[in-house]
């Protein structure tokens, strides 16, 4: 087969290294992909970097699967692009990918199906911080002041339209940020205000052929760009898998009651889901589950943690996804009993606006760690053949271990033999189980 991922991240990187590893899998294409998938074999770069041009060289070059990794291309209506050539593509189309590029949509879908989330309201520039604040006050989880409270940005914002305001003051300044500074542009029209869930965030992912789900391993992943969860939202800090929140019942429970639920859902309404569905979840000390929100794509970073843990050839669940149909007896992928810790490595002042073109060195030394993985992100090549840095999530390091000490140990040494001017990272990925019960064995 000639397979082609759509994208340029770390997730797409390893997407794409683990499908080289199929026997199916003849040449895989990346459009536009990154200088780290010249390294993997069997995989080549597309200069394509439009709907169009990613549909023509489909067309052209006779590719059997395609797989979209960012939530751009499907929002934009990629896939149905592609579907209307006849090429299979792992991706749903415009209209059911509306789950995650409209917060709105998602948060009454979930109502009109049973579907477990946070109270919320829809708010528009003509509310203030005072409304905000007195939108759940009283409620029986909110403070008589109505904060903390959570601000979330319609469309899409690149993983970074998400505010988390403790105080009226932070309020004032996230609803000033999205409506005045108007930073998300028109995805920030409208805003989802929501009642803070309190508990831990884990990931759960499935893979969808439009009817029936087989569930991914569950991760988690850290958003906030400072040690202890604090600071700004980015696209991810780290990740690792399993998320050793989720128990065997918990995880089962998610698949019949949010994943199915929701791929029955969307095909009542006439919006057939094909590809992968990822929940972000919020689980309570009381062990209650609610639907933080979706994403219609493999999640980044938690893809790549994922990956590592998947022990079976992935090519023929995504091409089952792509046509509608997978496999008969296939339920359920095998998955390795080891434990993968993720540290992304960013380019300060990320998520601000990042420096690029600073110089990358050691990745070849990292790579040649036991067990280490080394995803690009956003990384270039200069003419002089060296390595610089190209964006704010610059590299993934990924490790697998027989315990979450020993994977988070992995990682951070592999990351630590990497250095530009303004590299810069967490220092705590898997902070959350660890803290929470620091003398227990976090192996699988």
């Amino acid at each position: 087969m000639k397979i082609l991922v759509v994208g340029s991240g770390a997730r797409e990187h390893a997407l794409c290294a683990k499908i080289a590893e199929s026997p199916l899998a003849d040449v895989v294409f990346c459009a536009p992909g990154n200088p780290g998938i010249d390294e993997v074999p069997k995989c080549s770069r597309v200069e394509a970097h439009t709907n169009k041009g990613i549909r023509d060289f489909a067309r052209y070059s006779n590719i059997h699967l395609v797989v979209i990794g960012p939530e751009r291309p499907l929002a934009e209506g990629l896939a149905d692009w592609l579907r209307e050539e006849k090429i299979p593509v792992c991706g749903p189309n415009k209209c059911a990918a509306e789950i995650e590029w409209s917060k709105l949509f998602a948060k009454r879908f979930m109502d009109a199906h049973g579907i477990p989330t946070a109270p919320w309201l829809a708010a528009t520039r003509t509310w203030t911080a005072q409304r905000a604040s007195q939108a759940f006050a009283g409620g029986p989880m909110m403070h008589t002041s109505g904060v903390p409270i959570v601000i979330k940005v319609d469309g899409l914002a690149q993983g970074k339209g998400v505010f988390i305001a403790h105080t009226t003051f932070e309020l004032h300044d996230a609803l000033n940020e999205i409506f005045v500074a108007k930073r998300f542009g028109t995805a920030g029209r409208v805003v989802i205000v929501e009642e803070k869930l309190r508990g831990l965030e884990v990931t759960a992912t499935c893979i969808t052929d439009g009817k029936r789900v087989i569930m991914l391993p569950d991760s988690m992943d850290y958003k906030q760009a400072e040690d202890g969860d604090r600071g700004r939202n980015t696209g991810g800090m780290g990740s690792h898998s399993p998320s050793f929140v989720l128990t065997t019942e918990e995880h089962e429970w998610i698949r019949v009651n949010i994943m199915q639920k929701s791929v029955d859902g969307l095909r009542a309404e006439g919006r057939e889901f094909r590809g992968v569905l990822t929940a972000g979840l919020m689980v309570s000390n009381e062990r209650k589950i609610d639907v933080l929100e979706f994403n219609a794509r493999f999640n980044d970073p938690e893809c790549q943690v994922i990956m590592a843990r998947i022990d079976e050839d992935i090519v023929p669940f995504l091409y089952g996804a792509a046509i509608g149909k997978f496999p008969q007896g296939i339920s359920a992928l095998k998955t390795k009993q080891c434990v993968v810790a993720n540290v992304v490595l960013v380019s300060s002042p990320y998520p601000q606006e990042p420096t690029i073109g600073d110089e990358i060195t050691g990745v070849h030394m990292a790579e040649r760690c036991t067990e280490v993985s080394v995803w690009h992100g956003n990384t270039a090549r200069r003419t002089d053949g060296k390595l610089v840095t190209a964006g704010g999530r610059v590299l993934n390091v990924c490790a697998v271990g027989d315990s979450l000490q020993k994977a988070v140990k992995k990682a951070y040494q592999g990351a630590a033999l990497i250095d530009w001017e303004h590299k810069a990272s967490r220092s705590d990925i898997g902070c959350r189980v660890l803290k929470i019960a620091s003398n227990k064995d976090f192996s699988p």
